[in-house]
Formats: C-alpha cells, sequence, structure tokens
C-alpha cells in the first residue's frame, strides 16, 4: 500500500509537523494539525524529490530549470481538486502558462526546492 505522508508548519514552533500514514495510522500528531489553530493546513508530499533528493510537498517553492525553459512557482492542489500543480510566479519559456500539472514535472534533475510559503514569503515577492 502507498504511503500518504503530510507536513504541517506550527506558527508557535516556526517548525514543520510530519505525518505519514505508515507509521502514524491516523492518530496523533495528524489530528493536532488538523484541529489546532497554531497549525497551518496540511500540506501533501507529492511523490516527487528535488535535484538533492528532497520530498516535494505543497507550499514548497521550486525552480525548474533545463537547456530550454526556466521558471519558478508554487506547488498547489489545483483549485480543490486532487489534482496538484506547480503555479509559476516567474517563467521564461516560449510557451508561458500559468499553471502546469506536478506530473509533467516528473523529471526530478530539472527541479530545485529553494524555499516554501511559511518560511521565504521573500521569494514570491521577487518573482512578481
Amino acid at each position: 500500500m502507498k504511503t500518504i505522508e503530510f507536513r504541517a508548519y506550527d506558527n508557535q514552533t516556526k517548525n514543520f509537523e510530519h505525518w505519514n500514514s505508515r507509521e502514524n495510522k491516523f492518530d496523533g500528531i495528524f489530528w493536532l494539525m488538523i484541529k489546532r489553530p497554531e497549525f497551518e493546513e496540511p500540506e501533501q508530499y507529492t511523490g516527487l524529490k528535488d535535484k538533492n533528493g528532497k520530498d516535494v510537498f505543497e507550499g514548497d517553492i521550486i525552480e525548474y530549470r533545463n537547456d530550454i525553459e526556466n521558471g519558478k512557482g508554487i506547488i498547489w492542489h489545483f483549485l480543490d481538486t486532487a489534482n496538484l500543480q506547480c503555479e509559476w510566479f516567474e517563467q521564461n519559456t516560449s510557451s508561458p502558462s500559468l499553471f502546469t500539472s506536478i506530473e509533467y514535472l516528473g523529471c526530478s534533475s530539472e527541479i530545485e526546492i529553494i524555499g516554501n510559503i511559511h518560511e521565504n514569503l521573500e521569494l514570491l515577492k521577487e518573482g512578481l
């Protein structure tokens, strides 16, 4: 069975708490993430790793770069659906788009996590 992983940012400790279905089942920290006000909304692991082997979660700010295109974006669930997307805020590409499904970002050597929406808001401001 596939392991489902989440993280949630704790605004008091300024750290992420992690939960996964294999080790924690549906108790403990998962319910704290949902019920306690100091926790931001849980963010799901995408199944992707970046070029440094780091797990890519919702809320991560990534940089995408290959020989032809590059850009920076945020990983989100698209319009409250089950589809994970990258919302671009900076792009240099021949066919710019606002969103790209993460299934098209599957080449981990072209993705690098450069921050997240909780700790690195300045990255978003730079791109706007």
